[in-house]
């Protein structure tokens, strides 16, 4: 997404529940920029603005997640940001990426830019797939979220102020299940909650 707050905020309230990605934020302005979106887009919904003619506008409205990446932490500027209230750490679930080790599998240069370069290229149908199965199973993969937000919760004992990292969790764990069993993805979910929750307790 681009730094401007209100295109990005129109993409969310068009797209709904897609989870957006905004990369690299590398200049003050733009971790800025990305604190004042956090509050925003916690809310679920736009402001109330006018078209030019003075007619109402529609309200975008989403429920999603986004990701950002950073080399700084996001919870430092936010920090010194909002030094009255905790409510900006709590909608931010950071984690740290760290330096591959020595026995990292190392790739060519050249095959992963031709790799990522076929993106461009690829019109596949996972998300039409994924999409249908959602809306053919809502009422089961509901249930299932709603347990895993539960037994989060009982887990980690969380607290009524940790209800956005236990949401993001819960959304994280359940899309790799779901997405694992519709054979799109081979994801240890194991693994990924460990990491989660693990990523939760560095927060606290």
């Amino acid at each position: 997404l681009a730094g401007d707050l209100v295109p990005a905020l129109e993409a969310i309230g068009s797209t709904k529940n897609l989870p957006l990605f905004w990369d690299e934020l590398k200049t003050e302005d733009d971790v800025g920029k990305f604190v004042n979106f956090t509050f925003k887009i916690s809310g679920g919904k736009e402001k109330s603005r006018l078209h030019g003619d003075g007619s109402q506008r529609d309200l975008g409205s989403w429920q999603t997640i986004i990701m950002a990446a950073s080399n700084d932490s996001l919870i430092d500027h936010i920090t010194r940001k909002t030094k009255t209230t905790t409510a900006g750490i709590y909608r931010v679930l950071e984690y740290v990426v760290s330096p591959a080790g020595p026995n990292a599998v190392k790739l060519e240069a050249g095959l992963v830019s031709r790799t990522v370069g076929e993106l461009s290229q690829n019109f596949g149908q996972a998300g039409l797939v994924y999409a249908t199965h959602l809306g053919n199973n809502e009422p089961a993969i509901r249930a299932m979220v709603g347990q895993l937000q539960d037994a989060l919760n009982k887990q980690l004992n969380a607290q009524t102020d940790e209800r956005f990292w236990i949401a993001n969790i819960a959304c994280c764990v359940a899309g790799s299940i779901l997405a694992n069993r519709l054979g799109l993805t081979n994801i240890d979910v194991n693994a990924l909650t460990t990491f989660l929750i693990k990523a939760v307790m560095d927060m606290r």
